[in-house]
């Protein structure tokens, strides 16, 4: 709790001014009804086949989102899909502030370029996706999570083995929810080695960075392989009953 603490919740104000501002700019997405054909899909999966549904994400190699996947069992009508959409908003606003707070240690920016520079994450187009679509609801927290990774590594001077290992953790979620979301570690650590004029990390940390990376890609493939055979093992693998996905 302490490490969450010295990383977020010192940010509270940026983030609730972040959360206003991509609501504001992605208003349609919690204002409009509507959903795509992948999320009624999910709504009649989860209602009706929900273990397959869950198998085959497990399979993809996205074990995590298999689980996030249960919140559509919520969803009786498509007007509930706002409350999914909210969720990837919160998602984008918190990657926001982490970034923001990323930049303004590491880069010699001002404070109001570090602002909106970090806002510009949120306004790219897979994150446009991200907000309207609520099938990717996941990914923003998943991009937001690999951010937090490797900040943990990066303020760890002394290689404390808790620290790394809740990086790693956090890391592998990311990757188990969405690989190219999680690929968000690696901005973060472009941004801390080339923002600024300070030479590049000593070879123990960049291969401490690495390692961690490599570590959460071993745990997803693990994951993959082994978690279909534990807990999906009654379900013959892709199997699919017309569920449309």
């Amino acid at each position: 709790m302490n490490i969450l603490n010295s990383q977020i919740a010192k940010d509270a104000l940026a983030y609730c001014a972040y959360l206003v501002f991509f609501s504001i700019v992605y208003i349609t997405s919690l204002t409009t009804i509507y959903g795509f054909s992948d999320d009624y899909a999910y709504i009649a999966s989860a209602h009706t086949q929900l273990p397959d549904l869950m198998s085959m994400m497990t399979q993809g190699g996205r074990p995590v989102y298999a689980v996030l996947s249960c919140i559509y069992i919520g969803v009786t009508n498509v007007s509930d899909l706002c409350w999914i959409r909210l969720f990837s908003l919160a998602g984008i606003a918190a990657l926001s502030t982490l970034f923001m707070k990323h930049l303004k240690e590491n880069s010699p920016f001002s404070s109001s370029v570090c602002i909106v520079f970090a806002a510009c994450i949120g306004l790219m187009p897979a994150f446009q996706v991200y907000a309207a679509w609520s099938v990717t609801a996941g990914y923003t927290w998943a991009a937001f999570m690999a951010g937090l990774s490797y900040r943990l590594v990066q303020h760890n001077p002394k290689q404390q083995w808790q620290r790394l290992f809740f990086s790693f953790l956090l890391l592998g979620l990311a990757i188990c929810t969405y690989q190219p979301s999680a690929m968000m570690y690696w901005v973060f650590a472009g941004t801390a080695w080339l923002a600024s004029d300070k030479p590049l990390p000593a070879l123990k940390v960049l291969f401490t960075t690495c390692a961690v990376m490599a570590g959460a890609l071993i745990l997803d493939f693990i994951a993959t392989k082994a978690l279909p055979s534990l807990v999906f093992h009654a379900i013959p693998p892709h199997e699919s009953h017309g569920s449309g996905i």
